[in-house]
């Protein structure tokens, strides 16, 4: 997609939407995700999660870093620029937010120090963004929302099962009688409801 009105406009459109949905996003840095996603569209639209998620994470390097000193923002693009490849899409298949790809970057990240295959700082950035910037990423989806459903459940079901009493995720099967979602646990379909457009 090329660098024009449209695709400002395209921008802003997507920040508001994410905006009035979640209220606590800053509007700037969203609307710069937003930007960087558009102009990076591939594949008929679609974004690899680890884009999407390394995006954020420059992003976030510029947020916790002092505008004053440059030469440290440089340093911790660079210590990401050198370890990207130790993410692999699959990896992040069943992630649905921005969050959750996070953490599981640190996971990533955590291992890779402990064998000696990434230095410490790679972590520590990545803890300091979701530590500084993780409230702006509640409810930012990193799947494709179309794919998405959210899930009603009694709150004694959703104590059984561990999990929200509204959840986001994808369904990754479905039966007669229950379905398999993205968080890997089957649900009964006579105690959810499904909201399919939400």
């Amino acid at each position: 997609m090329k660098f024009n009105g449209e695709l400002i406009r395209k921008a802003h459109k997507l920040t508001k939407e994410i905006k009035s949905e979640y209220p606590e996003v800053n509007y700037q840095f969203q609307f710069g995700l937003s930007l960087k996603y558009l102009l990076s569209n591939k594949e008929e639209g679609k974004m690899g999660k680890i884009e999407i998620i390394i995006n954020f994470i420059e992003k976030g390097i510029d947020e916790i870093t002092n505008p004053a000193k440059p030469d440290i923002k440089k340093r911790r693009l660079k210590i990401l620029q050198e370890n990207k490849n130790l993410f692999k899409e699959e990896d992040f298949e069943q992630y649905i937010t921005l969050k959750e790809g996070l953490n599981k970057a640190m996971e990533i990240a955590r291992y890779a120090v402990s064998k000696g295959k990434a230095p410490k700082q790679l972590y520590v950035i990545l803890h300091n963004i979701l530590f500084m910037v993780g409230p702006k990423m509640e409810g930012i989806f990193i799947e494709d929302k179309k794919n998405l459903v959210l899930i009603k459940m009694p709150k004694w079901l959703a104590a059984k099962k561990l999990i929200r009493e509204e959840t986001v995720c994808k369904i990754e099967k479905e039966t007669e009688k229950a379905v398999y979602t993205s968080t890997r646990i089957w649900l009964p379909k006579n105690q959810i409801e499904i909201i399919r457009e939400f």
